[in-house]
């Protein structure tokens, strides 16, 4: 089961699981040398949720760990690890 997260985080301030969050911060064009912090991370997340569904998103990450396995893990992790302690 996917947690939700806490109150003070981009996922509870835009209504996210951080499974979901994680996959619309994938989609985005945030990059980990942009080091994001929560007010960009909240940002990328409305911008990307403005043009896509929270399905459109789930679908666009498994069409790129489709295509591009070897850096859709990586960048998943990347993706993951900056929800998570948000969560």
């Amino acid at each position: 089961m996917t947690a939700a997260c806490s109150v003070t985080t981009p996922c509870s301030a835009l209504g996210l699981t951080s499974a979901a969050m994680a996959d619309v911060i994938f989609v985005s064009s945030l990059q980990r040398s942009q080091a994001p912090d929560f007010k960009t991370l909240v940002s990328a997340a409305r911008q990307v949720l403005t043009r896509l569904s929270r399905l459109e998103c789930a679908g666009l990450v498994a069409l790129e760990f489709g295509n591009h396995p070897e850096t859709a893990v990586a960048r998943m992790r990347w993706c993951r690890s900056v929800v998570r302690p948000m969560s």
